[in-house]
């Protein structure tokens, strides 16, 4: 899984979550990072913050769209936001997003939303009881 953020807070608050639920992690700390990471590895999702400098979320991920075009699997691809305004949320999926998670990002619902695109041969993905429900990115 790639986690492109521009915050190192986040990345690492993110990866050390995703590796506790078994999950190989790779990270990037802005949109162009990203591309380049999807050009050069194959990953099961990325969880892309929408504003990072260089290129943000929206103008990387119609850049993997575009890529893909030439053929292949489509990677997931999840929104991370603070911003949840309908319009906005609208915005990442003309981008080509295929979900949304609002910041602070909630385990339950990240746990969810793995779950949902995750391939299911893939470990199962279990959150840890004693983990916060709740942690904060920006």
């Amino acid at each position: 899984m790639l986690i492109a953020d521009d915050a190192p807070a986040n990345r690492e608050l993110i990866s050390v979550i995703l590796v506790g639920m078994g999950l190989e992690v790779a990270t990037a700390s802005d949109g162009a990072e990203a591309v380049h990471a999807v050009q050069s590895e194959v990953y099961d999702l990325v969880l892309m913050d929408m504003q990072m400098p260089v290129m943000d979320g929206l103008t990387a991920t119609r850049e993997i769209r575009r890529i893909e075009q030439g053929g292949g699997r489509r990677l997931p691809i999840i929104a991370l936001s603070a911003n949840v305004q309908p319009d906005q949320i609208q915005l990442c999926r003309d981008a080509g997003m295929d979900d949304h998670l609002a910041k602070p990002l909630q385990l339950p619902a990240l746990v969810a939303t793995l779950s949902k695109y995750l391939d299911k041969s893939n470990a199962p993905i279990a959150a840890d009881a004693t983990a916060p429900g709740r942690f904060a990115t920006h």
